[in-house]
């Protein structure tokens, strides 16, 4: 059996849980199991968390409260221009909205309200990116080597033994 639960917006992140109740063996042998997802091969960057029941979560990076902070802090740094001699004030504006295109077209438009608009927007596309849109889902692409714990249950009829 399989549950899925897809990424939802606001950074809700999906989850996937795997539950074996059945082994079949390919000579017709029928085993209750008890049996879950134990471990599966993933890197770092994608952002995965396994529980001990089966379930595979997708997660946010920590990241994404850094670069929001610093979206918002170039967009006040663009923000408070004093007229268009202050290259630094369109350069932050440009590196927030559109990074080194946008720092070149700060500069070379020499326009305070540019520079402040691209601040705005990468600030606000930040912020759209990391709390707002959708959640990741948890993918595992072809061939994912996965590791199952199986474990033997007792039948229904057959009490566990006493100690």
């Amino acid at each position: 059996m399989v549950q899925v639960q897809p990424a939802l917006h606001m950074s809700r992140n999906g989850e996937l849980r795997f539950v074996f109740h059945d082994l079949v063996l390919p000579s017709g042998l029928d085993q209750k199991v008890s049996a879950a997802l134990a471990g599966v091969q993933a890197g770092k960057t994608d952002n995965l968390k396994l529980d001990s029941e089966g379930g595979a979560q997708a997660t946010s990076p920590k990241s994404r409260y850094l670069q929001t902070g610093i979206a918002l802090g170039l967009a006040a740094v663009s923000a408070a221009g004093d007229g268009d001699a202050d290259v630094l004030n369109k350069a932050a504006g440009g590196v927030g909205g559109f990074k080194l295109v946008g720092i070149a077209v700060g500069i070379a438009a020499r326009s305070n309200s540019l520079g402040i608009a691209m601040g705005a927007l990468g600030a606000s596309r930040s912020i759209y990116v990391h709390f707002i849109a959708r959640g990741r889902d948890v993918v595992f692409p072809k061939n994912t080597a996965m590791q199952i714990d199986i474990g033997v249950r007792p039948a229904a009829s057959e009490k566990p033994s006493q100690q």
